[in-house]
């Protein structure tokens, strides 16, 4: 295992989720500056070396040479979520680092988000709150991943009465249809003309390139 300095090594999620439940993104106070990583850095800690790199690289050279020598500045670590409220976490899925300037400066640099991330078949809890983002297998094809697609569905089927739906109804005027061939690369557009049967609806994340899209000029390859 790579070394730690004792500031790293006192970083017990413990420790984190009690300063969490007292206030929310209550902030361990890691390093007095930045100078403090650099050489602790220089001496083998690995996640002060992280810490290092990270800041550097997504500060800029002329703020981070401000921040680092910057007298009121420390370093803060909390654990963190993508919710706003204690009460509507799931799970604890952020280390979160956070330089804080008390001077009147006018630079900011954002948080070091550092995903916290567990296999599936290991749950990770602390003080009730679940830890850690169940790992997926980046196979998107896997078998773990099919197993784990109809436990959602089941899920959703069993226990979400909003959208509990047992009996098959008309399904949308285009759908896909993915095969039920686990070797099988095609996929294909069918027109449902009032067909009656069940059926999921994905979301997808927009932004970025999309390599399938269905426009007039693509409608014959599908």
């Amino acid at each position: 295992m790579a070394s730690q300095c004792q500031f790293c090594a006192a970083l017990f999620i413990s420790r984190l989720i009690g300063l969490v439940e007292q206030e929310f993104r209550g902030r361990v106070k890691h390093h007095k500056s930045l100078q403090n990583p650099k050489a602790l850095a220089a001496a083998g800690c690995s996640l002060c070396m992280l810490i290092l790199e990270c800041f550097k690289s997504k500060a800029g050279s002329l703020i981070y040479s401000a921040v680092k020598n910057g007298p009121g500045t420390y370093i803060g670590v909390y654990i963190d979520s993508g919710h706003e409220v204690l009460r509507d976490v799931p799970v604890f899925d952020t280390l979160s680092i956070h330089p804080a300037i008390r001077d009147p400066w006018h630079f900011r640099i954002n948080p070091l988000h550092l995903m916290l991330t567990t296999p599936r078949d290991e749950k990770v809890v602390v003080r009730n709150h679940r830890i850690k983002q169940f790992q997926l297998d980046p196979d998107l094809r896997s078998r773990s991943n099919h197993d784990l697609a109809r436990t959602w569905l089941r899920d959703c089927e069993q226990t979400h009465v909003n959208c509990l739906r047992h009996d098959a109804c008309e399904i949308p005027t285009r759908v896909i249809d993915v095969e039920t061939d686990r070797d099988s690369q095609t996929i294909r557009i069918v027109h449902s003309r009032g067909k009656v049967a069940r059926y999921v609806t994905l979301s997808h994340c927009r932004g970025g390139d999309v390599s399938h899209i269905l426009i007039t000029k693509t409608l014959e390859r599908y």
